[in-house]
């Protein structure tokens, strides 16, 4: 009986070579049914590359800018939040914030133009 017991708990071992699927011309080992093939390497080098060349824009921004950007994009804070936090005007957020999606649209144009 304890025997019958520890067979039931005991976990289901696959090799990742073992077939999946029909026993066809088709069937495929499991790792290759598994895999994640959402992201080849080049397609993680270009997100690794935008990102840095994303945060390397957001760095040349005045201080100003990148608190206004970073509060609103990042952190996801409403305008009256961020003017309540910098003790501003909201008026001076909203501008600031524009100003910095304009700089930064400037900044990344190269990168737009090899999409």
């Amino acid at each position: 009986m304890k025997q019958l017991a520890k067979e039931q708990r005991a976990p289901q071992v696959e090799s990742l070579d073992t077939p999946y699927g029909d026993d066809n011309e088709y069937s495929h080992p499991i790792a290759v049914a598994i895999a994640d093939t959402r992201y080849s390497p080049e397609g993680l080098i270009i997100v690794k590359e935008t990102y840095e060349a994303i945060q390397a824009a957001i760095a040349k921004l005045s201080k100003e800018h990148q608190v206004v950007f970073r509060l609103t994009e990042v952190q996801g804070l409403s305008y009256q939040e961020v003017a309540t936090i910098l003790e501003c005007p909201i008026g001076t957020v909203a501008s600031r914030k524009n100003a910095a999606i304009q700089q930064l649209r400037k900044f990344l144009a190269p990168y737009r133009a090899n999409l």
